[in-house]
């Protein structure tokens, strides 16, 4: 067809489901695993095993959020590093926390696919279908 671009069925399903696998597996892990009734912890005193617990698993989401838009830009036969992906969703974090009501993060991400190679409605469809999964 077109040089690279050359549509592969098995492979897009395959990175779909994938993809989509990805975002369960998170939901299941959420909320049957981390969020026990019985587990009393103590927020009254500094512990610093919580901090790094917590700065572990808040690493964890950003790459997991990261391999979610790597393989679902790679789904559309999009080549893009994982390093964008990842700049992509840490752009899209710090901006939805600076600006009022949570608005700033879908343009930034926009703006950084752009950048890594992407066209304006890619990078929107793009971050449109990651929000939704």
């Amino acid at each position: 067809m077109y040089g690279k671009e050359r549509y592969e069925p098995g492979r897009m399903r395959k990175q779909i489901v994938l993809s989509v696998f990805i975002s369960l597996a998170t939901c299941v892990f959420i909320f049957s695993i981390i969020s026990f009734r019985g587990i009393s912890i103590d927020l009254s005193a500094f512990h610093p095993v919580w901090l790094l617990v917590g700065s572990v698993l808040m690493t964890l989401a950003w790459m997991v959020d990261a391999t979610r838009v790597f393989l679902t830009a790679r789904a559309w036969n999009k080549e893009i590093r994982y390093r964008d992906a990842l700049k992509t969703v840490l752009s899209g974090y710090f901006m939805s926390a600076i600006t009022p009501s949570v608005t700033g993060g879908s343009p930034a991400q926009m703006y950084v696919l752009i950048r890594s190679g992407l066209s304006w409605g890619e990078a929107g469809s793009l971050v449109a279908v990651c929000g939704i999964l």
